[in-house]
Parts: C-alpha cells; sequence; structure tokens
C-alpha cells in the first residue's frame, strides 16, 4: 500500500497502486508474450493517522489536527498503462507496467466552532512502476492463479519514490466465448503526504498528513473476449471497499 517520505505536495497513489488488472496475465493461450494498454479508474477511502498543519501556528489549528478521528479522507485517480508479459513456464507468467497516473485526494475538515477551513488537497498526478508474478494451475477448463505485484510510485513533484505491494488470489473458468475471473485483492498501503488548505487572512498552508487504506480487500471481477486472432479485450470492475473499473485491450505475440 510501507514508508512515502513526501517533502512537497504529493499524491495519494498508494492509493492506486492496486492497478487491479496487473493480475491478469491468465490468457490461456499458446503464445508466450503479450503486451497491453490500458484505461483504470479507482476512487477509495482512507483512514487518517495523523494531521499537523505547517507554517502557521493557531490553537484552533492544534485542536483540528487533534480531532483526525472526524476527517475523512479519499482519493479519485485515473491512469493509462502499458504492460508487457511472459509466460516463463507453463504455470507461471511474470509482467511488468509503466502508468501515468492522474487525480486528486481529499481530506474534508470537519467545522469546529470558530475555525472552518476548506477540504484539504492533494495532487495525485504521477507514474506507477509495477512489476510482478503470477502461478497458476489448471484444470480442464478451469483454473486458479496466485498474483504478487510490487508497485513503484514517482509524484510528479517530487523525487521521492513510494513503494507497495499486493496479493491477489484468482478463480477463473475459460468459456466458449471468453474467460471469467474471480479474484480478491489485498494491498498493503499506508504513507506519508503533504496537502494543501487555506485560513483566512493568512492565506494557503501546507499540512502533513499521514493515512492508510480504509479497506485493505476488494473484489474483483473480470471478462475477457478475444477479438481477433491474438488479439483480446479485458474488463475488469473493482467492488466492496473500492471501487474501479479497466479497460485494457492486448496483443499476445
Amino acid at each position: 500500500m510501507t514508508v512515502f517520505p513526501f517533502r512537497t505536495v504529493a499524491c495519494f497513489c498508494l492509493i492506486f497502486a492496486a492497478h487491479i488488472a496487473d493480475a491478469g496475465n491468465l490468457d490461456i493461450n499458446p503464445k508466450t508474450t503479450g503486451i497491453g494498454i490500458s484505461i483504470e479508474t479507482q476512487q477509495q477511502d482512507y483512514t487518517l493517522q495523523d494531521l499537523r498543519f505547517n507554517n502557521v501556528t493557531h490553537p484552533l489549528l492544534t485542536s483540528l489536527a487533534n480531532a483526525k478521528d472526524q476527517i475523512k479522507a479519499s482519493s479519485d485517480v485515473q491512469s493509462v498503462s502499458l504492460k508487457m508479459d511472459r509466460w516463463v513456464t507453463p504455470n507461471i507468467n511474470v509482467f511488468g507496467s509503466v502508468a501515468k497516473i492522474s487525480g486528486e485526494g481529499i481530506a474534508k475538515l470537519p467545522t469546529l466552532p470558530g475555525l472552518t477551513l476548506p477540504d484539504v488537497k492533494i495532487d495525485a498526478d504521477g507514474v506507477s512502476y509495477n512489476a510482478g508474478v503470477t502461478a497458476v494451475a489448471r484444470k480442464d477448463s478451469y483454473f486458479a492463479a496466485l498474483t504478487y505485484t510490487q508497485k513503484f510510485y514517482k509524484p510528479d513533484s517530487m523525487n521521492e519514490t513510494n513503494e507497495s505491494y499486493s496479493i491477489m488470489p484468482t478463480i477463473g473458468k475459460v468459456t466458449g466465448s471468453g474467460i471469467v475471473t474471480l479474484g480478491m485483492l489485498y494491498q498493503d498501503g499506508k504513507g506519508n503526504y503533504i496537502g494543501t488548505t487555506s485560513m483566512p487572512p493568512v492565506g494557503a498552508i501546507t499540512a502533513d498528513i499521514s493515512v492508510e487504506s480504509e479497506h485493505k480487500i476488494s473484489w474483483l471481477a473480470g471478462y475477457r473476449a478475444e477479438l481477433d486472432k491474438n488479439l483480446y479485450l479485458r474488463t475488469v470492475a473493482e467492488f466492496g471497499g473500492k471501487q474501479g473499473v479497466r479497460l485494457e485491450l492486448g496483443k499476445r505475440f
């Protein structure tokens, strides 16, 4: 999901780091190498662990920081990614991807007596690099898989790179019209960020924010259809704690 040493306005992409179909390399296909391009959206909520306001000293800000259990944080991000994978054995697939991420995170601040501040906003633009491995067991038209993904996220506004990981067991069936899958995604995600808000008459102020994913587990339902020889379309929907959709066009060769 992991330590994120942010020193500027940063992103909630620990976050999005769970590219929801990285575990989708389950093609029952004699071609060993694949390449795909995809678009994806994801929304999720976070639990606030710590909040500290910078460059302004005010008793009401201290009270607001102490009311972190009343602060709701969430993110809404989108990505476009390029992925490559290869079957190194009939049951082991390795893959890597790079994604351009855009979007925003928000921490909704409660209203306290004498103090009302706009939401803290966090820029989520950046680039994500992912690598992983999928192990598959097959029997007739059914299969089961386990995928591990290591994720590295670099926001546009800083030099540091953030790390996270995910684990996903999947079951599936090959049908006459395509491949149907159902998976459970566990993503370990937490991090430290810097957001911005404003306080009259001071103006813009920054805040150090520590968050972790409110829901570490989500569910994925997928369908893969062959459009032409070795050309396929894959769709994946994420639900249960996180919401997301992914659409991928892939080619095997």
